[in-house]
């Protein structure tokens, strides 16, 4: 419809140009004049001598027929009057000869002499013009519209009641976004669209909370203690022309019934998987994990040992190798010098891993889809749930349990034991299943 007022008015154009050539094809050339004989005799007075005229030819003279072709010579039997013999006379009377009156035959009638050309022309350029004001009438209203939309003002966007915000959506493709908690602070680009739950978890993972039994996880505008909405963008909470916004990371404890839950034995013959409770320590023990030990174990030590006494007395107990095996804290990616002794720097009551691999790979399924990332060997399980859990974009927590298990197995595993005691000491790799249930609040 953008072009039609243009299309119909050169269609009507062309229509009244072929109109006119039409008419004037049918005026058809007039044909020849055709010529008719009038017969006019001519009465000769009988006082008139006329020399006499043989009537009969004679025998040496040929008789003059006329041309056939000269239209002169044609005299019709009808109107050619027979030759009187005046008895008296005995003379031939000659008639004059006929008077030609030439008659042109009427060619066909030019239309445009009765003005009907004329009309039909007239009825073209009304219908021009209308086409030209029904196009000027819609231009008009769709300028209106635009105007009229112009000048409709946006919905304001939804702010928390108690947060700082900003009027607007940011133009910025991503937001560093910095997460505030225990006098540290953590930093990651995200997309506007990101929601506060996926904050959330990734603030929780970097923070080092991972019991989310017994832990509430929220995070707050910083210096603010409203929490924000799971389900906001981070773009509401970023001011027009900013890429950047400040969060502090707030928990909550959870009302526990039992301490813990015990969970049931892994069907798998090794390792063992089962809940270990923590117990109270004598001055001269420590509690340390071993390559593929089902249990952790109690490690007795002297004042000021090295931590090489530690991997010496763990590999004997759990039969591997203590060359090259290597001490961890627990959640931590470096290991420890076997060399510096077990002091106030290095306390006692902190969880121990001893283990020949420095890093295992650690793929967890989830959907049809896997996700991989090296960990030490004392990372917990809570810690590589917090990891799986944001990989596979499980961000509700509160309505959605989060457990994972043995790749091809159905029990979940305790959130305190250390991935390494899953991997025996000649592999470095740990599959996992992200297993999620709904929550039942009574």
């Amino acid at each position: 419809m953008k072009h039609a007022t243009p299309v119909l008015a050169i269609t009507l154009l062309l229509g009244a140009l072929g109109l006119t050539s039409c008419a004037g094809d049918k005026v058809q050339s007039p044909e020849p004049p055709v010529t008719a004989l009038k017969a006019e005799p001519t009465s000769v007075p009988e006082t008139t001598q006329v020399p006499a005229v043989s009537a009969a030819p004679q025998a040496d003279e040929a008789p003059v027929n006329p041309s056939p072709a000269s239209p002169k010579a044609v005299v019709p039997a009808a109107v050619a009057p027979a030759v009187q013999t005046n008895p008296v006379a005995s003379t031939v009377v000659v008639p004059a000869p006929p008077a030609v009156i030439p008659v042109v035959a009427k060619a066909d009638q030019n239309p445009w002499s009765d003005n009907k050309g004329w009309f039909w022309l007239l009825i073209l350029l009304l219908l021009l013009l209308l086409l030209a004001a029904a196009e000027w009438i819609r231009s008009r209203y769709r300028r209106n519209k635009l105007t009229a939309a112009k000048k409709v003002p946006l919905a304001p966007p939804m702010v928390p009641a108690e947060s700082p915000l900003v009027a607007g959506i940011p133009a910025q493709k991503e937001i560093m976004v910095t997460a505030f908690f225990n006098d540290k602070e953590h930093k990651m680009h995200f997309s506007p669209a990101t929601t506060v739950k996926k904050v959330t978890a990734w603030a929780a993972y970097q923070c080092g909370i991972f019991d989310h039994q017994t832990t509430e996880v929220y995070v707050a505008i910083h210096g603010y203690s409203a929490p924000l909405t799971g389900t906001a963008h981070i773009g509401r909470f970023v001011e027009q022309g900013k890429h950047h916004l400040e969060l502090d990371v707030m928990t909550f404890k959870k009302e526990v019934l039992a301490d813990e839950v015990i969970l049931s034995k892994d069907t798998r013959p090794a390792p063992e998987v089962v809940a270990i409770k923590s117990s109270e320590l004598a001055d001269d023990e420590v509690l340390v994990h071993g390559a593929g030990m089902a249990d952790p174990v109690k490690v007795s030590v002297k004042p000021n040992a090295p931590f090489q006494e530690v991997i010496t007395s763990t590999a004997r107990i759990g039969k591997f190798p203590e060359k090259n095996a290597f001490i961890f804290s627990e959640n931590e990616t470096t290991p420890l010098d076997a060399s510096l002794p077990l002091d106030a720097k290095h306390p006692r009551h902190k969880i121990l891993h001893v283990h020949p691999q420095k890093e295992i790979i650690v793929t967890a399924f989830f959907h049809g889809k896997e996700h991989k990332m090296r960990f030490s060997p004392a990372t917990t399980i809570k810690k590589v749930t917090a990891w799986a859990a944001y990989q596979s974009e499980i961000f509700d927590r509160d309505t959605t349990e989060v457990f994972v298990a043995i790749h091809g197995y159905s029990a979940p595993l305790t959130g305190t034991a250390h991935i390494g005691r899953f991997v025996t000491h000649d592999q470095d790799h740990l599959e996992l299943d992200v297993i999620t249930f709904e929550k039942v609040n009574a």
